[in-house]
């Protein structure tokens, strides 16, 4: 064999060498290319999610800061139904027991001496606490069907 044959030996297996590298190459891109698309598919619902969150938890907010306004303008006031007979403006508007409680305990709490409300601060955790939504969503309701029911008591509170 002489050198012009070995040379063109060595020269064809550097090529079917390089051949397939570059074929095993191309694989291996797609198959990166696939993991980092998938990747970001992931980092796009992590996004939303956190988005989504964000958007609940500011409408959560609107909702508590709706509550806290009324629970003050509720707590230190009373409501004169009849002729001497004066309630007490917050355990009238909310009769049930364990909503009052609740309210305390989430939401905020009542001045023993004034009777007035200090809202509680609430961070962006608590807001998506389901006992705490579901606590706003009950106070705003009762609030509500108050003043549907009672307009001149929520005249009064000044709540209309």
């Amino acid at each position: 064999m002489d050198f012009s044959h070995l040379a063109a030996a060595i020269g064809g297996v550097v090529g079917l060498v390089g051949g397939v590298a570059g074929i095993l190459s191309w694989l291996n891109q797609r198959k990166q290319t696939s993991v980092l698309q998938g990747q970001l598919e992931v980092m796009r619902e992590q996004f939303q999610t956190v988005k989504h969150q964000e958007g609940t938890a500011t409408e959560w907010a609107r909702k508590f800061d709706e509550a806290a306004e009324a629970l003050a303008k509720i707590s230190p006031s009373r409501i004169t139904t009849g002729p001497s007979t004066i309630f007490e403006g917050y355990s009238y508007i909310f009769k049930d027991e364990d909503l009052r409680r609740r309210i305390e305990i989430y939401l905020g709490r009542r001045k023993v001496w004034f009777h007035g409300f200090l809202p509680a601060i609430l961070g962006k955790e608590q807001l998506h606490n389901p006992v705490i939504q579901q606590t706003i969503q009950e106070a705003l309701d009762t609030v509500v069907q108050f003043k549907r029911d009672h307009t001149d008591f929520a005249r009064a509170l000044k709540l209309l």
